[in-house]
């Protein structure tokens, strides 16, 4: 970054924060993937951890595939998804 310019401030913050979202989309999706495999096994609900509506709207879609409800619970900004067997 040579200058201050508002443009080049918001593309370093971009950068800088485009990998941290791409890391919590991640971590998220492998919590589900975890979660389903351990809904099927023991049949126990289980509930993941807090996320923003994007990643519960993926988590759910990975719930639906597998054949398993989910719903999201608790209110903002504690809202997580739910998963459980049909």
């Amino acid at each position: 970054m040579r200058s201050n310019t508002q443009v080049q401030i918001e593309s370093v913050l971009r950068e800088m924060f485009a990998g941290r979202e791409r890391a919590d989309e991640d971590v998220a999706l492998r919590e589900a993937r975890e979660a389903i495999d351990r809904v099927a096994e023991s049949g126990e609900p289980i509930e993941l951890m807090p996320q923003n509506a994007y990643l519960r709207r993926l988590q759910h879609q990975m719930a639906e595939r597998a054949e398993l409800v989910s719903s999201s619970v608790v209110a903002e900004p504690s809202r997580r998804v739910r998963m459980a067997r049909g």
